[in-house]
């Protein structure tokens, strides 16, 4: 006497909840992921109506048939055979890029609307299709319904992927800014040491004169100048690789604007093994991540450290630790960014590399220290 629909709701809150306890994904991706699958079960049990109305005109549809069962039961094998593979690939790859929850959100009004659709269009008794043309009008509506949610998806999908497309695009775009200026700066560094370069022997014979002069305290204040000059004009060269070392001069002469004590050891492997634009944009997210926390603190309290080196030749460890107020949002296990609401986007590009590098990304905090921990494997 339990009204199918009803129990049916009541099931699907219950196996949602099951399912989102095994996942580490936003509840916005787990709902989508776990709605499109029993959205296309629905659309199996949909044309088993129509099937079974035709064996079983004076049944209906919570009452069981074997040609209502064995009907859903193959439509929903081949609907897992032909999604399987195309319908996972697609979904895994916005489920690692895609960190919008109002886009997931937008996606999640495809299959509920489809559903409800589905649900309430099923008749209760089946006798009621063999009304004027209401089969007819079943049979249609049912088809659209599987059309308009198909298309919705590759509709969302695309649309999912130009914006992601245009947001690497930018990123690229912003490594390339960061590579021209530090370029620029190691012109200007050229041009500006030009003069001392040229002065240099002058230099030598005057300090060479001082010291035959016995004059000391005059060669000592001659150095002393020399060298704040050579001070001035001096460049830092972090790594061989040219869009690292720009990732690194900027953020670099971030954190001195900003009073931020830096202390960093780079040694990355030679050849690089990995993708610039993602090493870039892993490293870059967490230079940006660290700057941002130190800003929590007093200037006399920031701190920001970072250390890159190769173990066993075939794993790059990056560890991070910066100043930061203690403050933090999380979910879980997740760290949330405290920059915008919702998951933050760099967090979860961080994780979406160390993964495609069969690696891990490992947050924590400790007092007032926050911790970044990567593990990349080295393509060989």
């Amino acid at each position: 006497m339990i009204n199918g629909n009803m129990f049916l709701i009541a099931s699907l809150v219950f196996f949602f909840y099951m399912y989102y306890k095994t996942t580490t994904i936003d509840i916005f991706k787990a709902l989508c992921v776990f709605m499109t699958a029993t959205v296309s079960m629905a659309f199996a049990s949909s044309l088993s109506c129509i099937v079974d109305a035709i064996y079983n005109p004076t049944s209906g549809y919570d009452i069981f048939s074997l040609e209502g069962f064995a009907t859903q039961y193959v439509i929903a094998i081949i609907e897992t055979v032909l999604l399987i593979w195309p319908l996972g690939q697609k979904m895994n790859y916005l489920l690692r890029k895609l960190n919008s929850r109002k886009i997931w959100l937008t996606i999640l009004g495809f299959p509920i609307i489809s559903l409800m659709l589905a649900i309430f269009t099923t008749p209760k008794h089946y006798h009621t299709l063999y009304t004027g043309k209401v089969f007819l009008s079943f049979i249609i509506v049912t088809i659209a319904n599987i059309l308009i949610t198909v298309y919705a998806y590759v509709f969302s999908y695309n649309i999912a992927k130009t914006l992601l497309s245009r947001a690497e695009l930018e990123e690229k775009n912003r490594f390339l800014e960061m590579q021209s200026s530090s370029y620029k700066r190691l012109q200007d560094y050229m041009e500006q040491t030009k003069k001392l370069r040229h002065d240099f022997k002058h230099s030598v014979h005057a300090m060479s004169t001082m010291a035959k002069n016995e004059e000391y305290d005059s060669l000592k204040d001659y150095i002393n100048n020399y060298e704040k000059e050579l001070s001035t004009y001096t460049t830092i060269i972090f790594c061989k690789n040219s869009a690292l070392n720009a990732v690194f001069q900027y953020y670099y002469q971030l954190a001195k604007d900003k009073n931020i004590e830096v202390n960093w050891s780079l040694d990355f492997p030679d050849p690089l093994n990995f993708l610039e634009i993602d090493l870039c944009s892993l490293l870059g997210n967490i230079m940006e991540n660290a700057i941002a926390g130190c800003e929590t603190v007093p200037e006399s309290e920031r701190f920001f450290s970072i250390s890159v080196e190769v173990a066993n030749t075939n794993y790059l460890y990056i560890v991070s630790t910066n100043s930061f107020d203690g403050k933090i949002r999380k979910k879980g296990n997740k760290f949330l960014t405290t920059k915008r609401s919702g998951n933050g986007i760099g967090i979860s590009s961080m994780e979406s590399i160390a993964q495609k590098y069969e690696g891990n990304l490992k947050i924590f905090t400790d007092k007032n220290e926050f911790n970044v921990d990567v593990i990349l494997k080295t393509k060989l």
